[in-house]
């Protein structure tokens, strides 16, 4: 199936791409009518918005990361849903790693993770050291740590 793109969809409707798009984001200056035509058309046609151009303009990718150490733990398997349907009701969606336990992998899926630009972490941290909660804060992207507390200064 070839990708269809916002002006396949101006194509079809007989609109500009720039009433496509903003009646795909919702926006009050299309008409209803307008807009439930437009979704319709992008509905049949299998169209799939580009998360990366919406990041682009907004410089929100509307993403979460949930870091844990074991997700096979039934305790985080249930927070994990919980966590995933609370970030769903407000738009976002979750990209979930699990570190066995392990600094490295937990780094590597810290860097992952800023590196797809999300809004925000949440994360269950090994405990080992403070390395990679610090390299979090370093980078200034909001994060909630959960399951663990460090004895001695918290992030």
């Amino acid at each position: 199936m070839k990708k269809v793109l916002l002006s396949d969809i101006a194509k079809e409707t007989g609109y500009s791409v720039n009433t496509v798009s903003h009646a795909l984001r919702g926006m009050a200056d299309i008409s209803e009518a307008t807009r439930e035509k437009i979704r319709k058309a992008a509905d049949d046609m299998g169209y799939i918005a580009n998360s990366s151009a919406s990041f682009m303009r907004s410089g929100k990718s509307r993403c979460v990361a949930v870091i844990v150490s074991d997700i096979s733990n039934p305790h985080f398997s249930v927070m994990i849903k919980e966590m995933e349907a609370a970030l769903r009701e407000h738009g976002y969606s979750t990209l979930i790693l699990n570190t066995d336990e392990n600094s490295e992998l937990e780094l590597e899926a810290i860097k992952t993770t800023l590196s797809r630009n999300v809004d925000g972490i949440i994360i269950c941290p090994v405990q080992k050291d403070k390395y990679n909660t610090d390299f979090i804060c370093a980078h200034s992207v909001p994060c909630v740590m959960f399951g663990r507390r460090f004895t001695d200064e918290t992030i």
